[in-house]
């Protein structure tokens, strides 16, 4: 991103990675925010091993809202930009319906700490396009 940003006329305004609890990219969110640049996350859901996480199902159950939404949430929270995809209706409302509660600093890092809950994000200097 360095390399990016002192090569460019503009700075870039939005970096748009995978990250999702499992697959956090604290390293790089917290880079974007301090040069403010939109972090904008791909796949914000991960895969079903997300969905299905214990804890996740724990905190949704607490709130009465879906795993998904939980995982919305926790986008929310940090500034970054969730980008679901859905073709189905019902989903794509209820990925709305995630503003009428907050995740805890405790649930935030619980969520934040899981790991290996999926990624297929590879190192962009380590692919031959």
């Amino acid at each position: 991103m360095e390399e990016l940003i002192a090569d460019s006329k503009i700075k870039p305004m939005v970096n748009q990675i995978e990250v999702h609890p499992g697959w956090p990219q604290m390293e790089t969110i917290q880079y974007c925010q301090a040069h403010d640049i939109l972090v904008e996350a791909w796949a914000p859901l991960g895969e079903a091993a997300s969905l299905n996480n214990e804890i996740i199902v724990q905190i949704a159950a607490k709130y009465g809202h879906t795993p998904a939404q939980v995982c919305l949430r926790w986008g929310i929270q940090q500034g970054i930009l969730p980008l679901p995809k859905t073709v189905h209706q019902g989903r794509m409302e209820e990925n709305t319906k995630i503003f009428d509660f907050e995740l805890t600093d405790a649930e935030m890092a619980i969520i934040g700490s899981l790991r290996n809950l999926g990624g297929q994000c590879k190192v962009p200097d380590q692919v031959d396009f």
